[in-house]
């Protein structure tokens, strides 16, 4: 039974490669169809990242490169994204999407720290009858993710009433310093725009800054409707 698979495009494997994906423009042939002929089965297997790293929020491309050897087990070659089931040994740091049936899947950082990330029952061809498979593991680095965030509250107001915004940050380093218009700072922030009459817009900023030196500026736009009224 065969199946119909599209031709995957990511960077290209070499035998003996370091773990770095070299060329994005070349393709993968679909799964299998690069397979060594004859008795050839899979002795070995690694996992080729992007980047050894990933900021927090943020995705890595990984893939499985597979050891290809004959049936004295000499190696022959290798070839990339033979499918493979995936696992974070710590997904609180990084999870693997998809985790099934994939040679090629992106890993997602989480949270500041190191996890393990492991291919398993990478299998193919045959050896003394039993099909040849192995597992390969590689551990991945998620650093602190850029600083970000953003501003929710009211987008159309009344001039002369009263109305609170809130800063929403991630990212970046904890703890964080938000100075809103005027140098108040916190997370929450309350105005009351002046009246001219007539409708007009107007923009909140905020600027952010976190314990890494990091620093954002958000913006928020609002229009302002003459007093008493409410939609303008």
């Amino acid at each position: 039974m065969h199946k119909a698979v599209l031709a995957i495009t990511i960077a290209a494997v070499t035998a003996g490669s370091s773990g770095k994906l070299l060329d994005a423009r070349q393709t993968i042939p679909p799964h299998g169809s690069a397979r060594p002929a004859g008795g050839h089965h899979i002795c070995g297997a690694n996992i080729l990242f992007d980047s050894p790293t990933v900021r927090q929020f943020e995705s890595v491309r990984a893939v499985t490169e597979s050891i290809w050897c004959d049936e004295s087990n000499n190696v022959v070659g290798t070839g990339a994204g033979d499918w493979a089931n995936w696992q974070s040994f710590n997904s609180s740091v990084a999870t693997v999407s998809p985790n099934s049936n994939a040679g090629v899947v992106y890993v997602q950082g989480l949270s500041v720290g190191t996890t393990t990330i492991r291919a398993y029952a990478i299998c193919g061809g045959y050896y003394n009858g039993l099909p040849g498979c192995a597992d390969a593991t590689k551990t991945i680095t998620v650093t602190t993710g850029l600083l970000d965030g953003s501003i929710s509250g009211p987008g159309v107001v009344s001039a002369g009433a009263t109305y609170w915004w809130t800063a929403n940050v991630y990212g970046g380093t904890a703890p964080y310093t938000i100075q809103w218009p005027g140098g108040a700072t916190g997370t929450t922030y309350s105005q009351a725009f002046t009246n001219i009459g007539e409708p007009y817009n107007t923009v909140l900023y905020v600027n952010v800054s976190d314990n890494g030196g990091q620093t954002k500026q958000l913006s928020y736009n609002v229009r302002v409707c003459p007093t008493g009224v409410e939609d303008c």
